[in-house]
């Protein structure tokens, strides 16, 4: 599928293209073969547009997860003389066969038929699951959750809640349910299950907005509806009682402004409601700030890497070690590459390298690493959760009014350098919502060039590090991003408007975010005048951070030539007129 979705038809309207150019003859060919496999027809419409892209093998050398469900459990399980008595005793005493030795592997599968789905795991493989009510009051993490239901009541469940009259708003089901089946790779097992507390994307859209609970602040209708931006989600007044309560105080809701990015992950600002009280001196608005480097979290990866390569570097009883035999092997990418080469070459001398990958050992300690991982990002999300004080333990106080805002920016990088931020966004976002805290989009516009105090250009020291020539100080550009996104947020709250120092200001010096105009993917005009050319701009900037882009085709060249002059006799001009 991945082959058909990003190659061939790109190829095929790749062909097309250059077909309508005269490039190549009419006669080519420009659709996909459908009695040939996806690969097959890569290969061909790849050659007939001379691209560079090549297909490359990327199946791992370790045993990948298999389902098995607990009819194929029977088959199995049936292999072995021990394993088989004791399912037909599970069988002797609900099915109607007066002989034991009657009870043939058909007669064991009616039975599981009727039973409850995840009878047979709880009863061989796993107590996930099997415990009572009672029980899993003392129990923890998923054998508290998890649980099995009748084939009568997943019935009525599923009955009520196709009902016509059904309020999602009212279902109050939660844990873990299990759909009798597991996962396993030769190393774990793991028992899978259905989420009750999240209903099926599909029935929520078939309901009437007014049934739904806001998904703004809930996941029970799913994780598709990801961040919206604040100035679609608070419009009005009426948004802020409708969202955080009525009678609520704009000024009393806590806001934690996150900007998320590369080197550092996380950098994070909370702005919190000041103490004062009605007679007193209000206090300063007061602020907390957090960063965290990617380094940091990195360090279960490095760890897991560090030691996978010294293991590689011991022979495994032979001459040649992991290491030499992989660097032994064909290259897959370059222009000596072959991939029947490499193939025929791995299916020679490969033995090793598969007893490698799938050994217990391994598997362990990657399994280890991964639960470390996101044990860091628990971390993580446990203290940006602090700031405004909650905390991934316990759903959020109806009392503690939080809003969280997330940068919208997006960013590429040439260095291939692997960034968490879209990874641990998702994490944060999902555990966020599901404990009750409103998460929104920011747009993410001059938040790492302004200073959030006196809303002026900041200057740079180095790459993380700003200095704020008129309130002399230093910020961390994430940190400071953060604070920005903060005061986007308690601006569309507050005043139900995006902060002016954090717009854009068109050729007239008009604010076009405040008229409707523009949003999150349109391109947005600096504040440079040209007098001979009213509709040329001297930069046209994406919204989304890290990304630029082109002047507009309708420029002029003389336009162009008149701004280029003008920017070399006086480079300031901008930076004056913006501060103006």
């Amino acid at each position: 599928m991945k082959h058909y979705k990003h190659g061939s038809l790109d190829l095929c309207k790749k062909i097309r293209a250059l077909k309508k150019k005269g490039i190549l003859p009419p006669n080519t060919v420009d659709n996909i073969d459908l009695k040939l496999s996806p690969v097959e027809n890569f290969i061909i419409l790849n050659r007939i547009t001379g691209s560079k892209r090549c297909v490359t093998p990327i199946s791992p050398m370790d045993s990948t997860f298999v389902n098995i469900s607990e009819l194929d459990l029977i088959k199995l399980f049936w292999q072995d003389q021990a394993l088989k008595e004791q399912l037909q005793k599970f069988a002797f005493h609900t099915v109607n066969v007066h002989r034991f030795e009657k009870i043939t592997q058909d007669v064991v599968a009616m039975w599981l038929g009727y039973s409850k789905p995840g009878l047979l795991i709880n009863s061989l493989l796993s107590d996930i699951g099997g415990y009572s009510a009672e029980e899993r009051k003392k129990k923890r993490s998923f054998s508290r959750s998890a649980r099995t239901m009748s084939l009568p009541e997943v019935m009525t469940h599923l009955s009520n809640i196709s009902q016509a009259t059904f309020d999602p708003k009212t279902y109050a089901a939660n844990g873990y349910l299990l759909r009798g089946s597991i996962r396993t790779d030769g190393f774990r097992l793991q028992v899978l299950g259905f989420k009750l507390n999240e209903l099926n994307c599909v029935k929520y859209r078939r309901l009437a907005p007014e049934k739904l609970p806001d998904r703004i602040a809930s996941t029970l209708g799913g994780l598709d509806y990801y961040l919206t931006e604040i100035r679609n989600v608070v419009k009005s007044k009426e948004d802020v009682h409708r969202l955080w309560g009525d009678g609520v105080d704009p000024e009393k809701i806590k806001i934690l402004g996150i900007d998320l990015g590369q080197a550092f992950v996380v950098g994070a600002s909370a702005i919190l409601p000041s103490q004062g009280g009605a007679t007193a001196i209000p206090a300063k608005q007061r602020f907390f700030n957090l960063s965290v480097k990617q380094k940091a979290v990195y360090q279960p990866v490095f760890r897991h890497r560090s030691w996978l390569e010294h293991r590689k570097k011991k022979t495994l009883g032979g001459t040649l070690s992991v290491a030499d035999l992989e660097s032994s092997l064909p290259p897959v990418r370059g222009p000596e590459a072959s991939i029947k080469d490499y193939v025929q070459h791995l299916k020679e001398k490969g033995a090793p390298l598969e007893q490698f990958y799938d050994n217990v050992v391994l598997k362990k300690h990657r399994w280890n690493a991964q639960k470390a991982k996101v044990e860091e990002y628990r971390l993580i999300a446990n203290q940006l959760l602090s700031l405004v004080g909650g905390s991934l333990g316990s759903k959020r106080d109806p009392e503690n009014k939080v809003v969280i805002g997330i940068g919208l920016g997006d960013f590429s990088s040439t260095m291939r350098l692997s960034s968490l931020h879209g990874t641990f966004q998702s994490y944060f976002v999902q555990k966020a919502r599901s404990l009750g805290y409103i998460v929104v989009g920011v747009n993410e516009y001059y938040t790492s060039k302004k200073c959030p105090g006196c809303e002026n250009f900041v200057g740079q020291v180095n790459i993380r590090r700003l200095y704020c020539s008129y309130c002399k100080t230093y910020f961390h550009r994430d940190v400071m991003g953060g604070h920005n996104i903060a005061n986007v947020v308690q601006g569309h709250i507050t005043k139900q408007q995006r902060p002016r120092y954090l717009q854009p200001v068109d050729a007239e010096g008009k604010y076009p975010w405040e008229d409707g105009r523009g949003g999150r993917r349109a391109t947005v005009l600096s504040a440079q005048r040209v007098p001979s050319s009213p509709e040329a701009t001297l930069s046209v900037k994406s919204t989304a951070r890290g990304v630029k882009r082109k002047a507009p085709l309708n420029w002029s060249e003389g336009g162009q030539d008149q701004v280029k002059r003008q920017m070399e006799n006086d480079p300031d001009q901008v930076k004056r007129e913006a501060e103006e």
